[in-house]
């Protein structure tokens, strides 16, 4: 059923690995299924993944690479490591590293600091937090490392980028 269900959907040769991985867990799934409705929630989960992975082929950008982006934004607040999100992607830190790389020239960490970064701009163009906590809110709990960060992706510190809005 699952290869049927990916044949009427398009098997690029990017997606594969991923069409294999989400198979198999399906197919658990499947196995351990007691009821029909356990069933049917495991055919239609599985047909949904499948349906991303479509739609993610046809933009031209690897599965992981939109993953990996959607992953930082959602959890940018909070510590992040590359393992920690090869782990909610079930796949292996140093392909997704690789893969991210090849794809968009940075490292995940610049994407992950970058993404901070400009998240931290606009909290310190309101005027409402001190730097600690802006830090804080964007994932980075050591103010010094914040400021280290801030200034290799603006150019200024986060107090001089604070006056400096407030001066325009």
């Amino acid at each position: 059923i699952c290869t049927l269900c990916w044949d009427k959907l398009y098997s690029p040769v990017d997606t594969m690995y991923q069409f294999h991985a989400i198979k198999d867990m399906t197919l658990a799934r499947l196995k351990n299924s007691a009821a029909v409705v356990g069933l049917v929630d495991s055919l239609l989960d599985f047909a949904d993944k499948c349906i991303h992975l479509k739609v993610c082929s046809a933009s031209g950008i690897p599965v992981p690479v939109l993953e990996i982006s959607a992953y930082i934004q959602h959890h940018f607040d909070q510590p992040v490591r590359i393992d920690d999100i090869a782990h909610a992607l079930h796949m292996n830190s140093s392909y997704l590293s690789r893969t991210y790389k090849n794809c968009t020239g940075h490292s995940i960490i610049h994407a992950l600091n970058y993404y901070r970064i400009e998240h931290a701009k606009v909290l310190l163009e309101t005027g409402k937090y001190k730097i600690t906590e802006i830090a804080s809110m964007v994932g980075i709990e050591e103010p010094a490392y914040f400021t280290t960060v801030f200034t290799k992706y603006t150019g200024c510190s986060p107090s001089s980028y604070k006056v400096f809005d407030i001066k325009e």
